[in-house]
């Protein structure tokens, strides 16, 4: 059974008839009471008693709360079938979760746990294991899903530090050493964590730049606690600053253009379920050989390579300058490959 918020309601209501001492209910009470709670929560007008029946039965079942649900006939009414609990205390209000819900919640922890890269924060397990007991089930944990997976990533032992400065803002001190350069000691203010082809950055703040930059986490050797103020963004959402480019590279020297591409109608497909950018648009018909798209975005080195991935596939066509670096990065391979 699936728990809306209309299911909710009922069964809260049968909850609170059902432990009632001073009254007694039958179907059609128990329908009644049913159908004024939802009248007064959205108008619903009235629900049928085969309904209620199937609530009750959800209770008491397995996949429910185990309610022990007790039928009795009425003394003066003897063939009128009454309902109450069996156990006066009972509520399933004292059971926050039922064993459908936990059981759900249970298989989500689980697929959390198999996407490699996400930081394993210790509350996955440790939820886990308080659900498995409540379920009283063993729950298979053979992969189902699987993942893009690198599985000699470094710097994944960063990301839970990271996530909780950022949840808590607070300033870190982190030792970070940038390929082919000395180790660097960097005083920032982390905003968001970023995965991107396998690797994982951070959005920060940093005293060595006036503008923002991403740290990768390979290159960090160690994370401290800063005493000095945490700095806030400036603006409501981190992510934006992905918006205009393809990965990490963000360089705000660089203008934002329409870029506009030709690429050839076998490959369109392929690039019209998992698009370029979120700014492709289609320029000319889908029926000639090669189709025409623009994105707007700032090239970076990602688009680059993207665009160059695809071989003698995709084109540039304009502006003049990104055609210029292709035909520059093609012309130097062409030379390494003459030697």
């Amino acid at each position: 059974m699936a728990i809306n918020k209309h299911v909710d309601i009922r069964l809260r209501v049968l909850d609170k008839c059902l432990r009632n001492k001073s009254d007694k209910y039958d179907l059609e009470k128990l329908t009644k009471a049913c159908t004024q709670a939802l009248y007064e929560y959205d108008g619903t007008r009235s629900i049928s008693p085969r309904q209620v029946r199937d609530d009750l039965k959800y209770m008491e079942g397995e996949q429910g709360y185990r309610a022990p649900i007790e039928r009795y006939k009425s003394i003066h009414h003897p063939r009128k079938k009454l309902f109450r609990y069996s156990d006066p205390d009972f509520s399933i209000s004292k059971q926050p979760l039922s064993r459908e819900d936990a059981q759900q919640l249970h298989e989500t922890l689980v697929t959390l746990k198999r996407f490699k890269g996400l930081p394993q924060f210790d509350w996955i397990q440790e939820l886990s294991v308080k659900l498995q007991k409540l379920i009283d089930t063993k729950t298979s944990e053979v992969p189902i899903i699987s993942f893009d997976n690198n599985s000699r990533i470094k710097g994944l032992e960063w990301i839970d530090p990271l996530y909780y400065a950022i949840l808590n803002k607070q300033p870190l001190i982190v030792t970070y050493t940038p390929f082919f350069q000395n180790k660097e000691t960097h005083l920032i203010s982390p905003y968001l964590l970023k995965e991107f082809n396998n690797r994982w950055f951070v959005l920060t703040k940093t005293d060595k730049k006036d503008f923002l930059i991403n740290l990768a986490l390979d290159r960090i050797s160690s994370i401290a606690s800063g005493d000095f103020t945490y700095e806030s963004l400036g603006f409501s959402n981190p992510e934006s600053f992905f918006e205009p480019i393809i990965g990490v590279t963000n360089d705000l020297n660089e203008p934002i253009q329409d870029i506009v591409l030709k690429i050839e109608k076998s490959l369109y497909p392929y690039l019209q379920t998992k698009p370029i950018h979120a700014s492709q648009t289609v320029l000319d018909p889908i029926n000639n050989d090669w189709i025409r798209i623009s994105v707007s975005i700032r090239a970076n080195y990602e688009f680059f390579s993207l665009i160059l991935s695809h071989g003698p596939r995709i084109k540039v066509v304009s502006p003049e300058t990104i055609k210029k670096t292709i035909k520059n990065i093609i012309s130097q391979m062409q030379q390494i490959y003459s030697e």
